[in-house]
């Protein structure tokens, strides 16, 4: 499953509903393509995914590293590294605004 744009708000009870079907055909793989935001909740939705054995891709510098993280179970839920309010275009070079 291949995810683009933002994992935000009402998009994330979209890509749950998504995967929880996904699951209950056998394994899953997400790939975060380009997402260039992410918030509490989209976190939140991947530390559960990870949890579950879905397998997590990314693209971009935050992304991989977040994915990253999940997978080796040293990312707590909610946490960042950014400020409120702050995307991966705030910190990725190749992301312009």
């Amino acid at each position: 499953m291949n995810i683009d744009g933002k994992l935000v708000g009402d998009y994330v009870g979209v890509v749950e509903e998504c995967c929880a079907e996904a699951l209950s055909g056998g394994s899953v793989s997400v790939f975060l393509r380009d997402v260039s935001a992410i918030d509490a909740a989209g976190r939140g939705l991947l530390y559960r995914l990870a949890g579950l054995g879905v397998q997590l891709m990314a693209s971009g510098v935050y992304m991989s590293h977040l994915v990253e993280n999940l997978q080796r179970g040293g990312t707590t839920q909610g946490s960042t590294g950014f400020a409120q309010g702050e995307t991966t275009r705030d910190h990725d070079p190749w992301l312009a605004p």
